[in-house]
């Protein structure tokens, strides 16, 4: 992959990253249970920074690396087995962040740190190559946050936000004696967790009415 892989300031048309969804979908297929596309393009912006993706990801056994005749076997997420196959192919690459600064021992100036990836057990982030074009980027960050089934509803209405909405969401919650914890939903008195694989299951915990992700950006603002 020759484009750069490091994450861009720079808007990229609705249509150009629809078409990035559908081939990343159609790449994908069959290692998910579910996957949504979240974000300001779920929204329906008209251009986004990124793609982000909600996913329950499928659970298949391979034989563990470096054992002898491949005896043992491990349970991996077939998502992040297809999107290590896809960076190994250098069809795309890992996306890059800033990482913040060190002081330079020498000078005493602050120096940039080396660029970071995300690519974790829960969140995986890759940098699509797009065509070239005047004012567009070399490449289009994808994320990927995957969940539980049963607390997809959560994570799909938090990943879509906008964030003021899902600060709002917070609010109700915890309101209602329920609060986000380690990417679930529990119950404040007794920790219980509590099933919310919907998103109008969420909102119904939340006290707050359905309404489309489009809508989402407005309604924090009157309430």
């Amino acid at each position: 992959m020759t484009a750069s892989a490091r994450r861009s300031d720079l808007l990229v048309p609705r249509g150009t990253a629809a078409q990035v969804e559908a081939l990343l979908r159609a790449r994908l297929e069959g290692t998910c249970d579910k996957l949504v596309a979240a974000g300001s393009f779920r929204r329906g912006y008209t251009k986004v920074h990124d793609l982000e993706f909600v996913a329950v990801p499928k659970m298949i056994e391979r034989p563990r690396p470096g054992t002898m005749f491949d005896a043992e076997t491990e349970t991996v997420s077939a998502l992040w087995v297809a999107l290590d196959d896809m960076v190994e192919s250098g069809n795309v690459a890992k996306a890059l962040y800033p990482n913040g600064f060190e002081t330079d021992p020498a000078s005493g100036l602050p120096l940039p740190r080396p660029m970071t990836t995300r690519w974790g057990e829960k969140h995986r982030s890759i940098a699509y190559p797009l065509p070239p074009g005047e004012g567009r980027p070399e490449s289009l960050t994808v994320e990927f946050f995957t969940v539980p089934a049963r607390f997809f509803g959560l994570r799909l209405c938090e990943r879509t936000g906008p964030q003021r909405f899902s600060q709002l969401m917070a609010c109700r919650l915890k309101a209602s004696g329920l609060q986000m914890k380690d990417g679930g939903l529990v119950s404040i008195d007794d920790g219980r967790e509590i099933d919310c694989p919907t998103e109008k299951q969420l909102l119904s915990l939340a006290g707050m009415p359905w309404m489309e992700p489009a809508q989402r950006s407005d309604y924090w603002r009157s309430h």
